[in-house]
């Protein structure tokens, strides 16, 4: 592996890190919510619906229905209320990952 190489995953890792422990804990959320829906007798089923997915990331106004019974409403609403934290999360991340990628092997191909 070339220093260049080397340089860019030593760069990238720390924003990575950061990404992974990210999604950990919107994972977190997503099982807290499925709880709430499942005490309120509800199913929230947000890893094999496409479309609650594209719903949550792209037309949050979307994401609540009026045929929700109770305990899903409280679930995505939880949801919801971790929307903003996450994308910014996950938009912080991506750019620790390309500053970093990119000055991490900058710096390997100055020193060399």
């Amino acid at each position: 592996m070339s220093s260049a190489e080397l340089g860019f995953f030593v760069g990238a890792a720390p924003g990575l890190i950061y990404l992974v422990k990210g999604m950990a804990g919107f994972q977190r959320e997503i099982v807290a919510a499925q709880r709430m829906a499942r005490e309120g007798g509800d199913l929230l089923d947000m890893h094999f619906s496409f479309a609650l997915k594209a719903d949550y990331l792209l037309r949050p106004g979307n994401f609540v229905r009026s045929t929700d019974g109770p305990g899903l409403r409280r679930a995505k609403l939880h949801l919801l209320s971790v929307r903003r934290k996450f994308l910014a999360t996950q938009a912080i991340g991506a750019l620790m990952v390309a500053v970093g990628a990119f000055l991490g092997t900058l710096l390997a191909v100055i020193v060399r």
